[in-house]
């Protein structure tokens, strides 16, 4: 079988006209020395031999999945220059694979097929997918008629080849020869292919962010959800026996966690004291230093450059002022990429980094050193964010897609896709059963973790004006505030889904926001525009005006000392005259 499977491969890229691949096919094999009654036969029938060796009978539902499953994880650990192209010949290998199982009886197993599989393409195919299950005999015509054209640079598809030869893979065989066309370009034209795909996805752009008013708001917030209640992700895994008194004492940790009403929380204003406000300033460093985090405790600061690396220092802050020092910065190299955003656990103990490579990574604080690689986003991962049990966490990307990973998983185990645009932030709600994002389609959406699921969408005709740049939850959870490159600030309310107080003060694009401790309706917010405001409901908002430095990022502190820091930008005088 192997070797009909090695001669049949080979005969079908000569057949198609791919003499290129098929003598990089030949030079890698041996098989020609080993089937002599194949040799000297010319005129051998590709599609004859498929149906011979793939009759209906022999083919299950779990062949499909095996061999689709096998085909996303080859193509997902493949070269990273590669991914991509291949990626998009997996897009019609899955819309076949379901058709195949609907055309053979396989209705049950066909809908489960598309239901596991269908996350890995909302990204790019987020519309289609939806056609598909709304004009299924529609769309099943076009695609059985007319073949679908994949662009791919010859070492790509040679691998892919290489692949179905060694895995013996037959569907996937089937379906490339009778229903794809691949075009295959030569090294030299990846620029001008690369330059072609992007033109695409940005006149998709386009045509999405025109077709985003027939989205139903309304019916995306009359969704029920639950706020206050801490809802564990694993919840459903775990056996919980009411009788313990470990048990007990985790009700009595999480017995504050009630939501309470605006009125109610008057009465625990906790103000900050005069001197509230700890800066820090970055210097000589403004053209390359992309973002900046902090704990709350202050015992950690740390940076991430354009040139890929990140430095963090350890401090000795003390509230009172006494004893405070920075040891010297300790270097993390490994990403290939900008470094966008950084995110330290509760614990002080590590670390999380999103990069323009396209990965995350978990460094150790106490060794200095990446502790695991996470890839799944298709170009630059703008943001990441801890959930408050340090083990999951989310991330956003230019891809269009937020993602929740796992610490001891390489794969993401859920991925959010709605979005028409890039993702530049992701929060996780102060509960852990949700997730918000931030887009440059000018929305901010709020997800159920437990099923990857839009609840709300946040929009209204006099919402942002710009990209969508920063996210906070307020302490109770009931509020989500979301700041855009156009310096608005609007504050919306999770359980109606509706605008309640819109803040236009910024001259500048909002690059942090953050609650102040135990008060629902004060927060602070730092913007490019060298100011960082602190607004009240009841109150105008008080600005603080730096020299020349745009603020990176803001932080309340237990105590309610608001930590605020960025880079100082060299006043150019020439320029001023």
């Amino acid at each position: 079988m192997n070797n009909s499977i090695n001669w049949l491969v080979f005969n079908y890229l000569q057949t198609k006209g791919y003499k290129r691949a098929s003598e990089n096919f030949l030079h890698e094999s041996d098989f020609m020395n080993n089937v002599p009654k194949f040799r000297t036969n010319r005129d051998v029938n590709v599609i004859e031999y498929l149906h011979s060796r793939n009759t209906t009978s022999k083919n299950s539902a779990e062949d499909y999945q095996k061999s689709y499953s096998s085909a996303h994880l080859w193509i997902m650990e493949t070269l990273e220059i590669y991914r991509d192209e291949l990626f998009e010949l997996l897009y019609p290998l899955f819309v076949h694979f379901y058709f195949d199982l609907k055309v053979k009886g396989f209705n049950e197993e066909a809908n489960n097929f598309f239901e596991n599989n269908k996350s890995h393409h909302e990204a790019l195919h987020f519309e289609e997918l939806n056609l598909i299950k709304k004009k299924e005999e529609e769309i099943r015509e076009k695609f059985r008629t007319e073949k679908y054209t994949v662009e791919l640079s010859d070492y790509p598809f040679t691998m892919f080849i290489n692949f179905i030869q060694q895995s013996n893979f037959v569907l996937i065989l089937k379906t490339l020869n009778q229903f794809i066309n691949v075009l295959i370009l030569p090294v030299k034209e990846r620029k001008k292919l690369a330059k072609r795909r992007e033109k695409r996805e940005q006149e998709q752009k386009k045509q999405e962010l025109t077709s985003f008013e027939s989205d139903n708001v309304l019916s995306y917030n009359q969704q029920g959800i639950q706020i206050g209640i801490e809802t564990s992700f694993y919840a459903e895994e775990a056996e919980i026996n009411e009788n313990d008194p470990e048990n007990e004492k985790e009700k009595n940790q999480f017995s504050d966690l009630v939501v309470l009403d605006v009125d109610e929380f008057e009465n625990l204003r906790y103000q900050p004291r005069k001197a509230s406000i700890a800066f820090y300033t970055f210097f000589h460093c403004y053209e390359k230093l992309n973002t900046i985090e902090l704990n709350p405790e202050l015992t950690y600061i740390a940076a991430g450059f354009s040139d890929s690396t990140i430095k963090y220092w350890k401090t000795n802050y003390k509230e009172n002022g006494s004893g405070n020092s920075i040891e010297k910065p300790v270097l993390l190299s490994g990403h290939s990429g900008s470094i966008y955003s950084l995110k330290i656990n509760s614990k002080n103990t590590s670390m999380l980094s999103a990069s323009g490579d396209g990965t995350v990574r978990h460094w150790s604080l106490d060794l200095g050193k990446s502790l695991v690689c996470y890839k799944g986003h298709y170009g630059a991962v703008w943001d990441v964010d801890f959930f408050t049990d340090n083990y999951y966490f989310a991330t956003a990307g230019i891809d269009k897609t937020a993602r929740l990973w796992a610490l001891d998983y390489s794969h993401a185990i859920r991925i959010f896709a709605g979005h028409y645009s890039e993702v530049n932030c992701v929060k996780i709600h102060t509960k852990n059963q949700y997730l918000a994002t931030g887009s440059s389609d000018k929305t901010v959406r709020l997800w159920d973790i437990r099923d990857g699921k839009a609840v709300r969408l946040f929009k209204t005709q006099d919402g942002h004006d710009g990209f969508i740049t920063a996210l906070a939850f307020s302490h109770n959870g009931n509020t989500l505030t979301s700041g855009a490159n156009d310096g608005s600030i609007i504050t919306w309310d999770i359980r109606t889904g509706k605008k309640r107080k819109k803040f236009k003060d910024h001259s500048g694009s909002i690059n942090s926001l953050d609650y102040i401790k135990r008060n629902e309706e004060v927060f602070a917010s730092g913007s490019n525009d060298n100011t960082i405001k602190i607004w009240d409901y009841q109150e105008s908002p008080k600005s603080y005006q730096t020299k020349n430095t745009p603020i990176y990022r803001v932080m309340f502190t237990p105590e309610n000392i608001l930590l605020a820091t960025g880079p100082y930008k060299k006043i150019d005088f020439k320029k001023q005259k």
